[in-house]
């Protein structure tokens, strides 16, 4: 599977207000580092959430024009996998430290 998150501003028109605002502030996907890469880099391989590719994910990374938002993002919702130059153990406990409870994320709708 590819990264496609900018297919996600192409929605707006078909969205309700609600929806329409959390699109907007989506928008900062469109110009994340990692738009077009295989989806597989970015969960690691077993049980023991080790990132083989640890080093080539931290490039893409630290590269990204919008590390700061995917980090704020990933703290404040429930991601999985590698988000902001963080795997979820750095996450949940960073979240621990900050008192953030994520944010369960739920599709209940199916866009063609």
């Amino acid at each position: 599977m590819i990264l496609t998150i900018g297919l996600i501003t192409g929605m707006i028109g078909q969205t309700t207000s609600l929806d329409r605002r959390a699109v907007e502030e989506l928008k900062w996907m469109d110009k994340a580092g990692c738009i077009g890469l295989d989806t597989e880099h970015f969960f690691a391989g077993d049980e023991t959430k080790v990132y083989d590719n640890k080093p080539l994910l931290q490039r893409i990374c630290s590269n990204c024009d919008v590390l700061k938002e995917c980090q704020d993002y990933s703290l404040h919702y429930a991601v999985q996998g590698w988000w902001g130059n963080t795997s979820e153990k750095q996450r949940r406990d960073k979240r621990q430290k900050l008192n953030i409870t994520p944010i369960a994320i739920v599709s209940e709708r199916v866009y063609e």
